[in-house]
């Protein structure tokens, strides 16, 4: 896994080293905000990149980094948490990763086994469901091998596939990867070359973040 130093662009979306592909699978981590889905992002990408503190909302910004890991290469996403609060950011942050899944391959929909199932947790399944992509739903807090189960009963009507996980004891990650991988196709070996960046500066509330989700023809960027 790489743990080579990030570029970033500008404020709201952030992208890994030069070896990201635009035609490598697309996996995006979603869920409510501070279940979990930055250390996820951080463990399978062997990064930093994600920080994670114990408070909601700490992910704003789409981020994207490559792995390559078992023959498999893909990119990763961490979102921002999606909740159903009325404050301008949530609603940003929710309609930007409403946008942001119909441009990705795969999903894993992280929840809190500790606070069960909620009903945002439904909403947000309801919203991936939409995309018709394949989903991975995980667990994440479940402390004990012996909770597994337990964990899991409440999540099995969704009818996916379901991994009972601790993320800070680094347990059912492998699993989830591995569900990753298998799910992920070989794509040809890609010659790397040196893609041109583009910076785009200017004053505040000018307009960059608008003209860069244009040019990149999907909601990428949170514009207030």
């Amino acid at each position: 896994m790489s743990s080579t130093t990030n570029s970033t662009t500008d404020v709201g979306f952030e992208t890994g080293p030069d070896n990201i592909h635009f035609d490598s699978p697309k996996v995006a981590i979603i869920g409510r905000p501070n279940v979990g889905k930055s250390t996820l992002f951080n463990i399978i990408t062997d990064t930093r990149k994600a920080v994670v503190k114990n408070q909601p909302g700490v992910t704003r910004d789409i981020i994207m980094h490559p792995v390559n890991v078992w023959g498999k290469q893909f990119d990763l996403i961490d979102t921002g948490g999606v909740t159903e609060a009325d404050d301008l950011f949530s609603k940003l942050i929710k309609e930007q990763v409403t946008d942001f899944l119909f441009s990705v391959d795969f999903i894993v929909v992280v929840m809190d086994g500790r606070s069960g199932l909620i009903p945002e947790d439904r909403d947000i399944i309801k919203l991936a469901k939409q995309t018709g992509r394949p989903m991975l739903l995980v667990i994440n807090k479940v402390d004990s091998v012996h909770e597994d189960e337990i964990a899991k009963a409440d999540f099995h009507e969704f009818g996916l596939d379901v991994i009972a996980c601790s993320f800070e004891q680094r347990r059912g990650v492998g699993e989830v990867l591995e569900w990753i991988v298998n799910k992920v196709p070989e794509i040809p070996p890609i010659i790397s070359e040196r893609v041109p960046k583009v910076a785009m500066v200017g004053k505040p509330n000018v307009g960059k973040s608008s003209l860069c989700n244009n040019l990149l023809g999907m909601h990428r960027m949170l514009v207030s």
